[in-house]
């Protein structure tokens, strides 16, 4: 029997992908998000991303009358990186430092992503953009293209 493999063409992406700018924590945006559109992102399980070791918050809301759901989801993650280095016979020097990590390295440059699972016109998402961009902590706001990304399958869960 023939194995088949699946293209980035052969996956459904059903969801939306947009980009906020915003220096601000990310509880802070959530809040502000749900403000504006009327929403209720709620905190949920952070996601663990084990080949950088990167912990990433997501906050997720549900709309059961509207079939949609919404993931905000912060593409940045600070781990902390421990270096042992043999300073003598007897003693070694432990140098601790920080390191930013990215939940999509693509996309480092995007502080927070917000996915958006719905089945809507390209008019209901532009109504979001200019909604995001309204609030004034918030600096630029980008639709992304999902055929750039090469690690999609991050995004689904």
């Amino acid at each position: 029997m023939r194995k088949r493999k699946l293209s980035m063409d052969d996956l459904l992406l059903d969801f939306h992908l947009i980009g906020i700018h915003a220096h601000l924590k990310d509880y802070r945006l959530a809040y502000l998000i749900n403000q504006q559109n009327r929403l209720n992102l709620i905190k949920t399980e952070s996601i663990i991303n084990t080949k950088n070791k990167g912990v990433f918050s997501v906050f997720e809301h549900e709309d059961l009358d509207h079939y949609q759901k919404w993931y905000l989801i912060n593409n940045h993650s600070i781990i902390e990186q421990k270096i042992v280095q043999d300073h003598d016979l007897f003693s070694n020097k432990i140098t601790l430092f920080e390191k930013k990590v990215f939940f999509l390295k693509k996309l480092k440059k995007i502080p927070f992503l917000l996915k958006i699972e719905a089945d809507e016109s390209p008019i209901f998402f532009e109504k979001i953009i200019e909604n995001l961009k309204s609030i004034p902590q918030v600096y630029t706001v980008e639709s992304i293209n999902l055929r750039q990304i090469k690690n999609i399958n991050q995004l689904i869960f």
